[in-house]
């Protein structure tokens, strides 16, 4: 039986105009929207998940920003943890 690794990294949720964007200040090349909010989150864990697994070799020793200073580098977005379980 395989164990699971739970991480999680900051994420900027940015609405102008329509849909609502998500970017990872540690992942630049991951952006992902949504309709909504829902769909949103939904969209940034699937691919934040799916970025971690495809790439967990590249660089395993990288770790994410602290929140505050994520919110403190984007003060108008919304800025929450997306948390992902990883399978080892």
């Amino acid at each position: 039986m395989s164990e699971s690794k739970f991480t999680s990294y900051p994420a900027v949720f940015s609405q102008v105009g329509h849909p609502i964007t998500v970017v990872f200040p540690d992942i630049p090349e991951l952006t992902v929207s949504g309709e909504n909010y829902a769909e949103a989150i939904v969209n940034a864990t699937t691919s934040l998940k799916r970025y971690l697994e495809k790439n967990r070799n590249s660089n395993p020793s990288s770790k994410p920003s602290a929140l505050k200073n994520v919110r403190d580098s984007f003060p108008k977005n919304l800025v929450q943890l997306v948390a992902v379980e990883l399978n080892n």
